[in-house]
């Protein structure tokens, strides 16, 4: 059976009078049951098999098989099948090996086997620090964006969440089933459907024109793009 506890409840218990009931406590449900380092103020939950931990805090929903809660700092540290759904504006859910939370910064640190979604569109790598009080996320680690038949690759990622804009920071890559690009650097507008693409930028449409220029506008929905400044084009010739 599983067992659950509210920490501010904990706390009245083994610490004798400490007023918890204020706090905005987080709730866990350990189907492998917990155990309480009172000296270190560390509360450590096990899974149960594929009966993996949930704790609810705020407003988002924590999955993993193995987590730990600090008690003096507000730190939760997550391992193996970890998994955060976060329902505050648009809902975001994030998946990773390993994860770090800061309650009282509102900082997220995921590890290893990095995705978050929101909405439509994916992005991955393999590590991911998001600043929830500005929704600021940063991704590195071979980071990848996915969005409608889009993918796109960079050296690192800035994102916006709120915004939904995201920053792309090369050497960048991306393709479609009609263009391949390649540019210095690519803001992802999800908002505008529009992909802004800087420096040094060449795409390939259909295998067979290839365009050069310092800045190109893709419109999403159009599916047309517009180059500001110097042009060249040309035809590639292909062997029969």
């Amino acid at each position: 059976m599983a067992k659950i506890f509210r920490y501010f409840l904990i706390g009245i218990f083994f610490v004798g009078g400490l007023a918890w009931g204020a706090l905005k406590a987080p709730e866990f449900v350990a189907p492998g049951g917990a155990e309480c380092d009172l000296k270190q103020g560390i509360i450590k939950y096990y899974a149960n098999g594929s009966q993996l931990i949930e704790a609810n805090w705020e407003q988002m929903n924590f999955r993993a098989k193995y987590l730990e809660y600090y008690k003096n700092s507000e730190i939760l540290n997550a391992k193996q099948q970890v998994k955060i759904t976060e329902t505050m504006n648009t809902i975001k859910t994030l998946s990773c090996d390993e994860l770090n939370y800061q309650h009282k910064n509102a900082v997220i640190t995921a590890k290893q086997k990095v995705s978050l979604q929101a909405n439509d569109l994916l992005i991955s790598g393999q590590l991911l620090i998001w600043e929830r009080k500005n929704n600021l996320a940063r991704l590195s680690g071979a980071p990848k964006l996915v969005y409608q038949d889009w993918e796109i690759i960079g050296s690192k990622f800035e994102a916006k969440l709120d915004q939904e804009l995201f920053n792309i920071f090369g050497p960048v890559s991306g393709k479609n089933q009609e263009l391949i690009f390649q540019a210095d650097q690519v803001l992802f507008d999800r908002k505008q459907q529009k992909i802004y693409l800087e420096g040094n930028v060449v795409i390939v449409r259909q295998e067979r024109e290839e365009l050069t220029a310092n800045k190109v506008i893709y419109d999403l929905k159009t599916k047309k793009f517009r180059a500001v400044g110097p042009v060249k084009s040309r035809i590639i010739e292909t062997q029969n």
